[in-house]
Parts: C-alpha cells; structure tokens; sequence
C-alpha cells in the first residue's frame, strides 16, 4: 500500500556504491536492505522498530505505480546470508511523501515503510537520529552492498561497503548541475564521494547518509540520484527538513 503516490519514475537509475571499503553490520546496524522479488533493489534506515526510511524513487515505477511486496533484509551484512529467512520482514505500508515528483527533479524523494512485525534492537540492527538541523559543511558515510547481479565475479556487491562523502554547497551543486537545466531545491543538495576510486551507482539509492558523532548515529540525508557523467557526486535528500512530515507518519501508521 502506498499512501498519495505522486513520483512517476522515467529512466531514473538507482545508486549503488562501488570501490568502497568492506565494512560490518554491527558498525552501521540502522542499514538495510530492501527486496523485491527476491533481490535487493535499494537501501534504507531503520529509524524505528517498524519503520524504514528511503527514497520514494527506490520504490517507485512508471505510471504512478508503487512496488508492492517489498520485504527488508537486516542485522546482517551478508545480503546473501545462508540463514537470510532468519533477517527478512514484510513490510506493510509504504508511505510516499505527497508531493514527490520525479517529473520536476526527484523533488521530496523521501519514503517510509512499515513493518509487519517489530524489529528486535541488538548490536547489529538499531535506528539512528533524525537530523532537526543542516549541517552546512562536514563528511557523511553511507553503506550498501550495490546490485546483487554478477555476485561470483564481485564479492563487493555481496558484502556491505561504505563510503566517506563531503558535503558540496549549494554553489558548488548549482554549478554541476546547471548544464543539465536541473536546479536544486532548497530540500536537496549534493554530495561527493572523497575516495576517487569509489562511486556511487545502481542499486543502493534509498541509502541514508550518516553522521556518527562520539556514538551517536545520525541521518542527515537521503541519496537520491547521480550525475551519468560525474558518479561521484550524487543530489541527497535533506532529512531535516521533512522532520514533521516523518514524525507525522511515524505517529499515525
């Protein structure tokens, strides 16, 4: 079920994080995975014990058409864990901000999805913070394991990588993305991935981007979508700045 679909997707490719470093659950437990038809399609963050936050576009398809069936993998880093059954859990509701709208740039690209059932917090699955502020400047990190497809040959779509990105500032971001007639609203801004070698692609848009500061877990943003030509930088969602609109859903489903 999804709740005021609006986002129509139309060739927007999901992200997925290559080059990365393999890195383990217990380190960033708010990560998961979400699955349709058996296979891992985007990421996302677990912010209560039965909701996931992600991007509406990670969900959506054509002709305001929402997937249904998702389920989220969690507490593992092992997308293809032998006791995957063991991490898995339905989700019921998928809840897509009203005015998202992939026909005016991926606007309010931000989505949450309810449970079924409530997750049990340990060491490798918890939720993290909602930014109520903008940092300006600073780094983030984001995890994922990318597309699930060619496993045998890259054993880094198969484990959890993450990535370090540097926030850009709206200047910066206005310049990249100028010569695609594209223009920032104030609730998106880009960042750019710090190792050179290390991208982000198809399969782990969704992902949220986090601050982690002296054990706190914090999301700050959603990766939303990238540049074909400029992989290392990619436009995120401001979390902040949909506080209410989340804790809104958060009290009513």
């Amino acid at each position: 079920m999804c709740v005021k679909p609006y986002g129509v997707l139309n060739g927007k490719k999901l992200s997925k994080i290559i080059g990365g470093l393999t890195t383990q659950i217990d380190h960033f437990p708010s990560q998961v995975s979400l699955r349709w038809h058996e296979g891992h399609i985007c990421g996302g963050t677990i912010i209560t014990e039965i909701h996931i936050l992600t991007s509406a576009s990670c969900v959506s398809f054509e002709n305001n058409i929402f997937a249904g069936n998702i389920k989220i993998l969690s507490g593992t880093d092992d997308q293809f864990d032998s006791f995957i059954s063991d991490h898995l859990t339905e989700v019921t509701h998928v809840i897509c901000h009203p005015n998202y709208d992939e026909q005016l740039h991926w606007i309010n690209d931000i989505c949450i999805l309810k449970l079924a059932t409530s997750l049990i917090f340990d060491d490798k699955r918890r939720n993290v913070n909602i930014a109520m502020t903008y940092r300006r400047s600073g780094f983030y990190l984001s995890t994922g394991w990318g597309d699930s497809h060619d496993i045998v040959r890259n054993q880094d779509k198969r484990f959890l990588q993450v990535v370090e990105s540097k926030v850009e500032s709206q200047e910066t971001c206005f310049n990249y993305f100028k010569n695609y007639n594209f223009g920032l609203i104030s609730s998106q801004n880009c960042a750019t991935v710090t190792n050179k070698n290390a991208i982000i692609e198809q399969g782990d848009g969704g992902a949220g981007l986090i601050n982690q500061n002296h054990g706190v877990d914090k999301t700050e943003g959603i990766i939303s979508l990238i540049l074909e030509n400029k992989k290392n930088t990619f436009v995120y969602t401001k979390v902040w700045m949909y506080a209410e609109w989340i804790q809104s859903v958060i009290e009513n489903y």
